[in-house]
């Protein structure tokens, strides 16, 4: 039994870790830009009359919608921006928080996960809906002992769960795959607590899958399934592994969502995803439960990955949360297979059990560094700058912001004064966003001819002072009109870059 000053010192030094990691997480949040992905919840909840009216929408983004739900809550409170990446860097300290004081895991290895590349950045300073993924999976594995007590609790952590995001789904499968399993042969009693608990997930997985069912009008490249079984293919189910694993970030300003191993050794690297792979399922071995926890959670994202979208870090961490996770419920359980026994209970076993944990926590350590230092140095992208330079040319009423092509320049919305809103040059109105996918709303406009773009901003032009046009390309002067570079920006962690022109026309009449 450990002594009290023992237990006190660590507790100590967990609110130091905890109260270091919201040092860190405030001070990378105030330097990051956000960049399209981020901003399309806030546009679609900013947009949508009512609940139901988003939660149509989600089908064409791709995923379901709690995020968009809680982001369309934000907004309905009259509250900014900013109050998406509170929200977001709050979820990511509760749930680093649960880890850390619940996690049955030695006191190094929990500070160096917390302080992980996915939990230093993309689970924290990017504001997805993975992050919720976290933490209702570390609140799973904190009550996983008494789930069949608490059995209502239980089915809502997994509703929530799989309506998190996609590629929560397969993993909330293989933790009700294992539970039922477990619940049937437990010879508990079946009452009305369990019976609503049953309804509850049932609806869960249904509202999920709702949600995500292909509308009839998706565009071709998000409703189709790619079965290509080429080498070339076949390498995005290793190479997940390595990114999931050790997602070190290239050098220089383009770092973000890149990755070094792969550069420097190509489908080599492949190899080393396959030993990743059987090495984290080596863990589980004796443990049937944890085993199918992790498995079917990888066979779920890898027929993502394969099938639909290969994805990027944030999308391959979840593997890397799935065996922490099912590394947690493995505490709960005794090993089963009595010959693997003596080779499991070897000092060499264990010690190389536990290099290889610390290898792969200091690999995400060093990771998440490379990207915070990057995103201090760097702008993620180019969102803020643009939005100061527009705003610094006078209020709404006086500037008529254009944009070209579709809704370009969406992440910079948000960053605008309330009521501003850009005119699409593509779809000739002021829509602030369209759906991701719905393809009615993504019919190739984007070769009309720079006359056109032009004629166009002039039908508009009437009661405002200056003509902005923020653009992907250069954009030259024309017959009657000038264009004024006044801004590049290409400088940025994501890669988007925009050109900035004033419009000044030679004539007061409107183009033909």
């Amino acid at each position: 039994m450990r002594s009290d000053f023992g237990v006190n010192r660590d507790k100590a030094i967990m609110f130091i870790a905890l109260a270091l990691f919201c040092i860190v997480t405030v001070t990378l949040m105030l330097h990051h830009e956000a960049w399209g992905d981020e901003a399309r919840p806030w546009l679609l909840a900013r947009n949508s009359p009512s609940i139901f009216n988003l939660l149509s929408i989600v089908g064409y983004e791709g995923t379901p919608g709690l995020w968009y739900l809680l982001t369309f809550v934000l907004v309905n409170l009259g509250l900014g921006y900013t109050a998406l990446f509170i929200l977001h860097s709050l979820i990511a300290l509760a749930a680093v928080s649960i880890f850390l004081f619940c996690a049955p895991f030695s006191l190094t290895k929990r500070i160096l996960f917390i302080f992980s590349y996915l939990f230093v950045y993309e689970y924290n300073i990017i504001a997805r809906n993975y992050a919720i993924s976290a933490l209702l999976l570390f609140i799973i594995a904190s009550i996983w002992k008494r789930r069949f007590e608490k059995p209502i609790l239980f089915s809502s952590l997994i509703l929530l769960l799989v309506n998190s995001n996609v590629h929560s789904i397969p993993i909330g499968a293989s933790i009700l795959f294992v539970s039922a399993i477990e619940f049937y042969y437990s010879n508990k009693m079946f009452n009305k607590k369990i019976l609503l608990s049953l309804l509850v997930v049932v609806f869960g997985f249904a509202l999920s899958l709702y949600q995500i069912y292909p509308p009839p009008d998706l565009i071709p490249e998000l409703a189709r399934w790619r079965t290509d079984i080429s080498m070339q293919h076949l390498g995005v189910l290793p190479h997940v592994f390595t990114s999931a694993f050790l997602p070190i970030p290239n050098p220089g300003p383009h770092s973000w969502n890149t990755y070094l191993l792969y550069d420097l050794f190509g489908k080599e690297s492949a190899m080393l995803g396959i030993i990743l792979f059987l090495i984290t399922v080596l863990f589980f071995v004796q443990k049937p439960a944890p085993l199918m926890v992790y498995l079917i959670s990888v066979v779920g994202l890898e027929a993502i990955f394969f099938f639909k979208l290969t994805g990027g870090i944030r999308h391959h961490g979840l593997i890397f949360l799935t065996f922490f996770f099912s590394l947690w419920l493995s505490s709960f359980y005794q090993a089963e297979w009595t010959f693997l026994k003596k080779i499991a209970k070897k000092p060499l076993v264990n010690q190389l059990a536990s290099f290889f944990i610390f290898f792969i926590l200091i690999t995400q350590l060093t990771s998440g560094a490379i990207i915070a230092y990057q995103e201090l140095k760097y702008e993620f992208s180019t969102s803020k700058a643009a939005a100061a330079i527009l705003r610094g040319f006078g209020s709404k009423e006086n500037v008529l912001i254009a944009t070209f092509p579709k809704t370009l320049g969406e992440h910079v919305l948000p960053y605008m004064k309330k009521g501003t809103h850009f005119f699409r040059v593509e779809y000739n109105n002021y829509t602030d966003i369209i759906p991701y996918g719905k393809s009615s709303l993504h019919e190739n406009n984007s070769n009309i001819t720079d006359e056109e773009i032009i004629k166009r901003i002039s039908n508009e032009k009437d009661g405002y002072k200056r003509v902005l046009l923020v653009i992907d390309r250069e954009f030259d002067n024309g017959p009657v009109w000038n264009s004024t570079l006044v801004a590049y920006l290409n400088e940025s962690v994501n890669e988007d870059y925009l050109y900035i022109y004033e419009i000044n026309f030679n004539n007061s009449t409107k183009i033909s």
